[in-house]
């Protein structure tokens, strides 16, 4: 007849290839993994407020199939709008702590008393489902996901002008006060 990874039609004289036989799906999952393990991700930097979300949301509007985002773990409190799980894991303090000691974390910093990190499942889970990982993180993150097997592909935005920078940081100071 034929063999069980082979298989014919009654209709057809062709011979083709079926995923039934649990050997050849075991194959093609490890090549899959390896393909999607080798897909390098990005790290986004740059000032808060340069462009880093903008420039994000516009790829993964653009191409949804090619990139995911990172979620990162925060302690600071969600802003009006924010998702859990979505935009950031919003974690206490004393629990994120716990995870950095258990080196969970790929990298991680405390930036406005408050401390952001991007966990090791988080990447791992972005280059399972074959998607492009990006990482929007800021310099002090950088430093630390050199330091790591990561080898990203770094990409630094830059604000247009230092007088565009500074009014989108009192641009959205205000705005957080007036909320407060």
């Amino acid at each position: 007849m034929h063999s069980p990874s082979l298989g014919t039609t009654e209709n057809s004289r062709k011979k083709f290839f079926t995923i039934s036989d649990t050997p050849f799906k075991a194959m093609l999952l490890s090549v899959k993994r390896l393909m999607v393990s080798s897909i390098r991700p990005i790290v986004l930097s740059g000032p808060s407020g340069g462009g880093k979300s903008t420039i994000l949301k516009r790829a993964m509007k653009d191409h949804p199939d090619a990139f995911a985002f990172s979620v990162s773990h925060t302690t600071r409190d969600p802003r009006a709008g924010e998702v859990h799980g979505s935009d950031y894991w919003f974690v206490p303090r004393p629990e994120m702590e716990q995870m950095i000691d258990k080196g969970l974390f790929l990298e991680h910093a405390q930036f406005g008393g408050n401390l952001y990190g991007t966990s090791k499942k988080a990447v791992n889970d972005v280059q399972k489902s074959g998607k492009i990982c990006v990482l929007d993180i800021e310099l002090q993150g950088v430093k630390n996901i050199k330091k790591t097997d990561l080898n990203p592909k770094y990409i630094l935005i830059r604000a247009p002008s230092i007088e565009e920078l500074a009014f989108y940081k009192f641009f959205s100071l205000a705005f957080q006060s007036l909320q407060n």
